[in-house]
């Protein structure tokens, strides 16, 4: 049994690019205190999704703890499964402790595409300027 989850992008807008998106790893666990009513959750429009700009792929972290897993290794190979998103444009980004593991999972694309490894990923890159708060200027005495 295999279940893939994938959010493609929203329905009439033509994305070319695709986003591997990395969680940050283990957290507490929060706990609701107020009273479940028994209603299942639901999806709801955000004006401001990721799914205007890209084609998202949430791969759980450790793998199979998730809503997608395979009982088979073939099960692993989402991409070979999906060649349409082998060439486009992509970008990994992550949160908290994905700062340690979206540097190691670019560097193995890398080095895939430096050996000649397919699928040839297009892997891109987007460099982030580090915004610094200006500080006013001190008044002369």
């Amino acid at each position: 049994m295999e279940v893939s989850l994938c959010f493609s992008c929203i329905a009439g807008v033509e994305l070319n690019s695709w986003l591997r998106h990395c969680d940050g790893g283990p957290r507490p666990l929060k706990f609701v205190t107020a009273e479940y009513n028994g209603s299942l959750p639901s999806l709801v429009y955000h004006p401001y999704s990721w799914t205007k700009v890209a084609n998202i792929i949430f791969v759980d972290s450790p793998l199979g703890s998730g809503f997608s897993y395979s009982r088979k290794y073939e099960g692993y190979d989402w991409l070979v499964e999906h060649p349409q998103f082998i060439s486009n444009p992509l970008y990994i980004a992550g949160d908290s402790y994905a700062g340690k593991i979206v540097p190691m999972v670019a560097k193995r694309i890398l080095d895939g595409i430096d050996e000649g490894k397919e699928p040839l990923l297009n892997l891109q890159k987007k460099k982030r300027e580090a915004r610094r708060e200006e500080k006013p200027e001190k008044a002369a005495v």
